[in-house]
């Protein structure tokens, strides 16, 4: 029984440097984003700001919510391990 209360207060940790984690990464994101819309051509003139803006979007639409959409997942992983982890418990408080 004990160690079920452990990997659920595990589980309770992992899940909440996992919310701050993904609201990170949404905040940088954003951020990059905002940035991306600021590079007016009267700013970033020429080659390097085309190359600049090509690599920054690609960071930002691409790279960055690929990232959101894992840490996401690893969201939706640590929810199915409580609910098991519960179950476990609860089934253990029966026996």
């Amino acid at each position: 029984m004990k160690r079920v209360r452990w990997d659920l207060d595990q589980l309770k940790e992992v899940q909440k440097q996992q919310e701050i984690a993904m609201t990170s990464t949404e905040q940088v994101i954003n951020k990059a984003r905002n940035d991306l819309n600021s590079m007016t051509e009267e700013v970033w003139e020429g080659e390097d700001g085309d190359i600049a803006r090509e690599l920054l979007g690609y960071l930002v639409y691409k790279e960055m919510p690929q990232t959101w959409k894992e840490i996401d997942a690893i969201n939706i992983a640590i929810k199915k391990a409580q609910k098991t982890a519960y179950e476990s418990k609860n089934f253990y408080r029966m026996v």
